[in-house]
């Protein structure tokens, strides 16, 4: 990620200096490339970013009952008063 940071200062830069357009990174970095902005060897930095950006967002570590199992179930009406004992 940190490798891809000056390149995708770069791009930022063609674009507001309108050498190269677009609405999604796709397309920008495919300009960038052909229009020799950004190297082949940064373009793949980019593209090993976004895997890298991917995985971390797509973190499936919690439990199936997460929020369930700290429900306290019972037949009994329940206080406030109580639901706090408990938890002290």
């Amino acid at each position: 990620m940190i490798a891809a940071e000056p390149v995708e200062a770069k791009l930022r830069a063609a674009v507001k200096a309108g050498a190269i357009s677009g609405k999604f990174a796709g397309e920008i970095e495919a300009q960038a490339l052909a229009g020799g902005v950004i190297s082949q060897a940064e373009a793949e930095a980019l593209e090993r970013a976004r895997t890298l950006r991917r995985k971390v967002i797509m973190v499936d570590d919690f439990p199936r009952d997460l929020g369930r199992s700290e429900v306290f179930q019972t037949s009994q009406p329940v206080t406030f008063e109580a639901l706090q004992r408990k938890r002290e």
